[in-house]
């Protein structure tokens, strides 16, 4: 016995009062006249221009005469300028999110056994599969909460139960309810239940696209992908979020600051980047840059040997400099010269050249 749903929840819009009066366009607020021009959302052309003759502000941009602007540029530069002011109104389509996806069983009497829960778990999950599959999309990250009575307190207790929660992440969004099992499966295993199960809820808490694929006759290892991320999701599922990692771009041009780790599975899917030819970075990258004794003919010069774990190297061939530094909004200000060397072992290092001393920064594949 019990109560069974699965809800989609709709949101609702505040509406708020128009302006009684309109702001004068040629003042501003300090907060707003400061702002770079870009934050007109202008076309990357018309910033170009601008910046060229020395206009980054926004209110470097209302000092010009309007006449000199209208002749110059294209009519979006005013009524970007007259919007920010408020002399324009803007039309803003309002975002209505879908309905949340969620499903749960609310028991008459708690249960504490593990295939009794498992069968529950089983029927959400299909529920929820079936809503996604109906959007199109598949879940990344699915919130999972089961209400516990601890044995010594009464069925009816309803303070006193505690709220067990977890989440599933998966490296690719999916709606298949046999995916989804097994890694729910997982969970399971490495949780311990203080006492009978009264209520079992599961909600999306993040869901994607899900691309089609058309089957065909041969396969040409299309199915590569999808195997890797069950790869994934299953090893995200035994060792956790936590331990799973990628490394994502950051952008700093100092080495150690430009990445981060994040889990793979579970995350955000990331937009495709524009494709742009990087520097040759090494695969291992020293967290902090190690200090080596290097031997050059010039003072200012490349290496030509250098000693690392007490061993020496003697350099082959060498690439650079490529000068690196950070910017002033940074603090300290940083300039440093690398140099890409191979040994005569044939190994690859990444060493770089600061105030006279020298630095191991990483390690090529």
């Amino acid at each position: 016995g019990g109560r069974e749903s699965i809800s989609a929840d709709d949101s609702s819009i505040g509406k708020t009062d128009r302006p009684k009066s309109t702001p004068d366009p040629f003042h501003l607020p300090p907060a707003l006249a400061s702002l770079p021009i870009e934050a007109l959302r202008l076309p990357g052309s018309t910033v170009q221009v601008l910046a060229r003759l020395g206009v980054r502000q926004i209110e470097q941009l209302l000092a010009l005469p309007r006449s000199g602007l209208a002749a110059r540029f294209e009519p979006d530069l005013l009524q970007r300028l007259d919007r920010v002011s408020g002399a324009r109104p803007e039309m803003i389509a309002a975002h209505r999110p879908p309905p949340e996806i969620t499903a749960e069983r609310e028991l008459e009497y708690p249960v504490d056994s593990r295939e009794a829960i498992e069968t529950i778990l089983a029927e959400l999950i299909r529920r929820i599969s079936d809503a996604l599959a109906a959007r199109q999309q598949g879940a990344v990250q699915i919130e999972c909460q089961l209400d516990c009575q601890p044995a010594d307190c009464q069925a009816a207790d309803v303070r006193s139960a505690q709220r067990l929660r977890f989440v599933v992440g998966l490296f690719q969004a999916s709606a298949s309810p046999r995916h989804l099992w097994e890694l729910f499966q997982m969970h399971l295993e490495r949780l311990t239940l203080p006492g009978p199960t009264a209520a079992v809820r599961l909600a999306v808490l993040l869901a994607a696209p899900i691309p089609y694929r058309q089957r065909e006759l041969f396969a040409d290892g299309h199915d590569e992908p999808w195997q890797l991320a069950l790869l994934i999701d299953r090893l995200s599922s035994r060792l956790q979020r936590e331990g799973v990692l990628r490394a994502a771009l950051l952008p700093d041009a100092q080495p150690e600051y430009a990445y981060r780790y994040e889990p793979l599975a579970g995350s955000k899917p990331r937009r495709a980047a524009a494709r742009r030819r990087l520097p040759e970075r090494p695969l291992l990258m020293e967290p902090r840059p190690v200090p080596l004794q290097v031997f050059s003919v010039a003072p200012q010069g490349p290496p030509m040997r250098f000693c690392f774990h007490g061993r020496q190297h003697r350099i082959l061939q060498t690439w650079g400099p490529e000068r690196i530094q950070t910017g002033w909004w940074r603090g300290s200000y940083i300039r440093r010269h690398y140099y890409r060397v191979q040994t005569e072992e044939g190994n690859r290092f990444w060493l770089f050249r600061r105030q006279g001393e020298w630095f191991l920064q990483g390690v090529f594949g």
